[in-house]
């Protein structure tokens, strides 16, 4: 299914090995080719987002947690900022 969306988008899709170290390395090849990656998943429900961590859920998700903690302690502080997004 997502193969299908990416191509209605127009989104590169690249199919590899399942495992998590097939997924990285084949993201890590495609920004060496100048690609952005900013998502991955196998169908084992596991799901790599963002660039900060080409890791699957655990690790990943702890670091988007923290940014969105940030994120949210920072608009506690200067609530107009939600006005900047």
């Amino acid at each position: 299914m997502i193969e299908a969306m990416a191509h209605v988008e127009g989104f590169k899709f690249v199919q590899c090995l399942t495992g998590f170290k097939y997924i990285g390395n084949t993201c890590l090849k495609l920004v060496e080719e100048g690609y952005e990656v900013p998502f991955g998943y196998e169908e084992a429900i596991g799901f790599m987002f963002g660039d900060e961590v080409r890791d699957k859920d655990g690790v990943a998700a702890t670091v988007r947690r923290e940014n969105i903690m940030q994120f949210s302690t920072l608009l506690m502080e200067f609530p107009w900022l939600g006005n900047l997004i």
